[in-house]
């Protein structure tokens, strides 16, 4: 009898412990790459050096010039085609920085592309602005987000500056690089005397955007709006981002399930060896 107990026990914990492997390792993490820059100023000199784990590809850096538009930094040394981790590249502004709105913070916008094709944007500050408290709404209807002004705390801004990227999805990767447009986009300047909505394209992939918005003060407040879909995943259906993101409670709960069903199961057979 004592041995049946023990084969029976052993048993029960082997698909315990099956189970339970199944469960969590349908949800382990994938060990991803990052992109990350770490910026230096040094009057019209700029250094970028790579800090993350993955290499760049095609960067440019792009300062803004007298009107508040885009000028391209010229490289000086390193390789703004392909850009490994650990390595720098020194480039020199061609236009001085303007005195008044967005160019008071002084961003710096630098594209490039990551191993799959897909082009990035990040934004860097010679004087970083201040993060707004209270944010201004917004709401994305597709490719369009709208940003509306309301509420008495908010008055006060006059201006709106607005930095974005339009990013077509995994469509854009079907095209060689050679097809992609390389110029960004000038600053959306936006005056709320016009009107309490402004729009802007963010592309099918509905890329993020930066809003640094003007006070009357003079005073610069910055709000990041984040991608409407996450990179990779506008085409995917709804059930697969949902199981990407619930999937590991889903398995917890299954685990716990499965643990109870072997407890019950385990008292019941203790209970009938005792009667016996």
């Amino acid at each position: 009898m004592k041995l049946q107990f023990k084969h029976y026990l052993a048993k029960t914990l082997l698909k315990f412990i099956f189970f339970s492997s199944f469960c969590f390792v349908t949800h382990l993490p994938a060990v991803a790459g990052s992109i990350g820059f770490s910026i230096s100023f040094s009057d019209d000199l700029i250094l970028i050096s790579n800090t993350g784990s993955d290499s760049a590809y095609r960067l440019s850096a792009w300062t803004l010039n007298s009107t508040l538009k885009w000028s391209q930094v010229q490289f000086k040394e390193g390789n703004f085609s392909y850009f490994p981790p650990g390595k720098n590249i020194k480039g020199q502004r061609l236009m001085p920085s303007p005195g008044y709105g967005l160019g008071r913070v002084d961003p710096l916008l630098i594209l490039f592309y990551d191993q799959a094709g897909s082009r990035i944007a990040q934004l860097a500050w010679h004087q970083m602005p201040r993060m707004l408290q209270q944010y201004l709404p917004t709401r994305r209807n597709g490719n369009e987000l709208h940003v509306t002004k309301s509420g008495e705390s908010l008055e006060r801004i006059k201006t709106t500056y607005a930095v974005v990227v339009p990013y077509e999805g995994i469509s854009a990767l079907a095209k060689s690089l050679s097809d992609t447009e390389t110029s960004p986009q000038d600053p959306i300047i936006h005056n709320w005397t016009t009107g309490n909505s402004m729009m802007l394209n963010t592309g099918s992939g509905q890329s993020g955007a930066w809003l640094v918005h003007e006070y009357d003060s003079g005073d610069l407040s910055l709000q990041i709006v984040r991608d409407g879909v996450m990179r990779g995943q506008e085409q995917m259906p709804e059930w697969v981002v949902w199981m990407r993101q619930y999937l590991m409670l889903v398995a917890t709960v299954l685990a716990g399930l499965g643990g109870l069903c072997v407890l019950v199961g385990f008292t019941k057979y203790s209970r009938r060896l005792i009667s016996r």
